[in-house]
């Protein structure tokens, strides 16, 4: 019985483990997309977040890179 239970946890916990990884925000880097923040760290969700001449940062699930906007597109 022990070792039935034993082997239970782990299925649950590897369900766990799954459920987690799929969303994952390291995950979706994994998918091509990227996180970009501002110079301050916030994460920019939309254009209206930046303006043109604004220094963002770019996370890519290989690295990391910086750029300038040049212009927003609605």
């Amino acid at each position: 019985a022990l070792r039935r239970e034993l082997a239970e946890d782990r299925a649950r916990l590897a369900a766990a483990a799954r459920t987690l990884n799929a969303v994952s925000p390291l995950a979706t880097l994994e998918r091509g997309y990227a996180i970009v923040t501002l110079a301050d760290g916030r994460v920019v969700r939309a254009a209206r977040d930046v303006a043109p001449g604004d220094e963002v940062r770019a996370r890519t699930a290989a690295g990391r890179f910086s750029a300038t906007v040049k212009a927003i597109e609605p």
